[in-house]
């Protein structure tokens, strides 16, 4: 090594740093540096500029970068944040309006609109101009994430009408036609294979001319490896689709009117909804343009469309798992996460699955439930399974609804390579019901908790079959609609090496009340005797989420950690569960400490 940095360094500095600039991790940057002080002088400002992250209004930073063209072309991250983040819900709901401070309430505790400050249209493009400016010199960018509301310059569009005050001060209109924006400056200056958009939506509270990045030409990019698009739908025409589906809604209601008087009032479960209204074909086209595409994160949230005229808000995205005439959608996928989309034929996404064998992690999830609402964004059909071909054998993490949950486990090869499951109800590792007072109560299938009556249950008469047997790997489970304390019992026989154990608390069990056990932890001023019984037979758990080993009083702040009566619990839950360290109660999470034979906790 010291050879080669005898021949490398009498080069020039500038030729020096150029090589450098070609080195895109930052750890082999980093170890090239430690093989001499000269050469960690040289790399400390390509460690420097290698991450960018700040706001669009940061215009100091985009002047920089643009005086100075040799800094941004070090540039391999650039993350755009929002001004106002929230932190509240999948994609930040609570935010809804472009401001840079917290809303204000009026005496009757209503949000204070007049109050809000937000930044003019003139601000925004000003800060967008000067943005694609600098995009033009981050010639190695490779990663970049925009984390906000929808660019106002849109190239999809071309021609924007905007204000322009002259210098005598007489205000005029002008029509400018711009030649890129974001979308084409990352296409036409970066290398950018890795894209993450939070799209919060337009302006429409202020921006008129704010085009939806749905006409934008966000989707003329290509070569991407990692796609992660989360948008919420703010069509132009806020109607877009009412027609349709009040069409729908008509067509439906006068077929029932024609039903035998048995039939007139339809059963809820029957009642269909309009399908979504979000067309997929320009991102299909981009999917085209991504052979190498390893990783896709999909969201789109269009829930007023469901609010405002009645109708499904899920997104149907089957075309985008269709095959294209050369080749398969997606070969080299590795990891898939979708939110409110819909795949709804079983065929299509079996085949998908089964031709993608390299899959480590695929999440799914809905948003919404409600009367004639899916319930699952896709199911498959096992039928289609070849019996002598390993399904996902790469699969480490799987997040997805119930009924695709057991299709999945009844047919993954085992023992396989899962890790980390979420959504699991005890029906999968065959838990008994607890035993209900209600004589009224109707038993099915589903009630008990057993495998579903299709064809992708071999033994129909099985209702509580284990599917959690072989996948020996298991380290982590999320637990739904729990019961009972004694359903983890078996839990713990069917996967005796788990580490980590999450229980959703503030899941309602769809398959009846509470029992009696449960119920007395919510109340008990010692839970945890309730609790670790059960737990205890778990040999191998580090890590559990989600029981309350307190009484609920004491789970808020403020939490005295050396109180002795905090102390005392701690000590019989590390000595039930030796290997336990990470425990959270909802909303505070604790590690325990054992040193000198005693136990402290401590906030993780």
């Amino acid at each position: 090594m010291s050879s080669s940095i005898e021949t490398i360094t009498p080069l020039n500095d500038d030729v020096l740093s150029l090589l450098m600039s070609y080195v895109s991790s930052p750890a082999d940057l980093l170890s090239v540096t430690l093989s001499s002080k000269h050469m960690y002088n040289l790399a400390e400002s390509e460690l420097v500029y290698r991450s960018v992250r700040c706001k669009l209004s940061n215009n100091a930073v985009w002047e920089h970068l643009i005086d100075n063209p040799a800094h941004a072309a070090k540039i391999r991250e650039l993350e755009i944040q929002r001004e106002n983040p929230s932190g509240a819900g999948e994609l930040d709901e609570k935010e809804r309006y472009p401001t840079d401070r917290v809303a204000h309430t009026d005496a009757e505790g209503d949000v204070d609109m007049t109050s809000h400050i937000s930044p003019s249209e003139e601000e925004v493009e000003r800060s967008e101009r000067l943005l694609i400016a600098a995009l033009r010199h981050m010639v190695n960018l490779e990663s970049f994430r925009w984390d906000r509301w929808v660019p106002v310059i849109n190239k999809g569009e071309e021609l924007l009408s905007c204000r322009h005050e002259s210098a005598q001060g007489a205000t005029g209109v002008f029509v400018e036609l711009y030649q890129e924006d974001v979308w084409t400056a990352l296409r036409d200056y970066t290398q950018v294979k890795r894209l993450w958009v939070v799209d919060l939506g337009r302006y429409d509270q202020i921006f008129d001319e704010c085009k939806p990045i749905y006409e934008s030409t966000i989707f003329t990019l290509s070569n991407l490896t990692h796609l992660s698009l989360k948008v919420y739908y703010s069509p132009t025409n806020e109607n877009e689709g009412g027609q349709a589906a009040a069409a729908f809604i008509q067509a439906q209601q006068n077929n029932n009117h024609h039903d035998d008087d048995d039939d007139d009032e339809a059963e809820e479960d029957d009642i269909e909804r309009p399908p979504g209204r979000v067309r997929v074909d320009r991102l299909r086209d981009l999917l085209f343009r991504c052979p190498d595409l390893e990783s896709l994160s999909l969201s789109i949230i269009d829930r007023n469309f469901f609010w405002g005229f009645d109708a499904n808000p899920f997104t149907d995205i089957s075309s985008l798992f269709m095959p294209y005439s050369d080749r398969p959608p997606l070969p080299k996928l590795t990891h898939l996460e979708l939110w409110d989309v819909l795949i709804p034929d079983p065929n299509l996404m079996t085949i998908f699955l089964i031709s993608h064998p390299r899959l480590c992690h695929v999440s799914t999830g809905l948003s919404l439930s409600d009367t004639g609402l899916p319930r699952a964004s896709f199911t498959i059909e096992p039928s289609l399974i070849p019996p002598h071909q390993q399904f996902l054998p790469d699969l480490e993490f799987l997040d997805v609804q119930p009924e695709p949950l057991k299709q999945l486990l009844l047919n993954i090869s085992q023992p396989g390579s899962l890790r980390v499951l979420r959504n699991v109800e005890p029906s999968v590792w065959g838990a008994v019901y607890p035993e209900q007072d209600d004589e009224d109560r109707m038993s099915t299938l589903d009630d008990v908790w057993g495998a579903p009556e299709s064809p992708s249950t071999p033994n129909q008469d099985s209702a509580r079959m284990n599917l959690l047997a072989g996948f020996t790997n298991l380290e982590k489970i999320h637990v739904s609609n729990l019961l009972s304390f004694s359903q983890l019992d078996k839990l713990a026989e069917a996967v005796p090496y788990l580490k980590s154990l999450e229980i959703g608390w503030y899941e309602i069990p769809r398959h009846g009340h509470l029992s009696p056990d449960l119920l007395r932890s919510t109340n008990s001023p010692t839970p945890h005797v309730l609790i670790l019984p059960h737990l205890a037979k778990f040999r191998h758990l580090e890590e559990c989420h989600g029981l309350q080993f307190w009484p609920p009083r004491q789970a808020n702040p403020p939490l005295s950690l050396d109180s002795e009566e905090v102390l005392s619990v701690a000590r019989e839950v590390a000595a039930a569960c030796p290997s336990l360290r990470r425990v959270s109660v909802p909303g505070i999470g604790f590690e325990l400490v054992k040193s000198n034979g005693d136990v402290q906790i401590r906030l993780a």
